[in-house]
């Protein structure tokens, strides 16, 4: 396979964990100024990723057969993993935009608890993080129960190729009998010819010995 698309495919590795790194941070974050520095920081890191994905695939048009299969088939998963980032990117920025607006907005009241609201919203982004956790252990389990069910079914797929070649094995020796007996009948039936035309032949002689003995006297 190609360098420069091992290359590509690493850059686009380490792109893709500073989006994750960046959207967390976006995600906590509580002034209008993180909230644009980051969003611009994550649309500036999404156009390296897409710009990234799109030399790989060029360079996978230069590969053959099942080089470029396989090249083709993880720039699928890349692609589709860059859409779920770009998900997560637009729900963290609209979650944190809306926690900015609400900040803002205790901030310049002055019939307000600031510190309360304050400690409110903290309260709000620890139990959101907790969903985003606990929604990252039920994936997680679920790609567990996944792997486990493949790796049954290859288990499963495995005792099947075995049973198959073992009774391949016992077909291939019936075969093997039966084209041992069809040569020995091919032999015998080459042998019933030979004397068939041994005897046609004594038959013959004798016929024209008669003949000619009948016709002398």
């Amino acid at each position: 396979m190609s360098d420069i698309i091992l290359a590509h495919e690493q850059s686009y590795s380490t792109i893709c964990a500073e989006i994750t790194e960046v959207t967390g941070r976006l995600k906590l974050s509580t002034s209008t100024q993180d909230l644009d520095t980051l969003s611009a920081r994550l649309e500036s890191l999404f156009s390296d990723a897409r710009e990234t994905l799109e030399q790989v695939e060029l360079e996978g048009h230069s590969l053959e057969g099942r080089a470029r299969e396989k090249v083709g088939v993880r720039l699928l998963s890349y692609k589709a993993e860059l859409g779920r980032q770009q998900q997560q990117f637009a729900s963290c920025k609209t979650e944190a935009s809306h926690r900015t607006d609400r900040l803002e907005l205790f901030t310049r009241s002055e019939d307000c608890d600031t510190d309360l609201h304050i400690e409110t919203e903290t309260d709000h982004m620890l139990a959101s993080s907790s969903r985003q956790l606990e929604d990252g252990k039920r994936l997680l389990a679920e790609t567990e129960d996944i792997g486990s069910g493949v790796l049954g079914d290859l288990a499963s797929q495995r005792e099947t190729i075995e049973r198959s070649r073992s009774r391949l094995k016992d077909v291939e020796g019936g075969l093997g009998a039966s084209n041992t007996v069809l040569k020995g009948m091919m032999l015998r039936a080459q042998q019933n010819k030979v004397v068939l035309a041994a005897v046609c032949l004594a038959i013959l002689v004798v016929l024209v010995w008669g003949v000619y003995h009948l016709a002398s006297n």
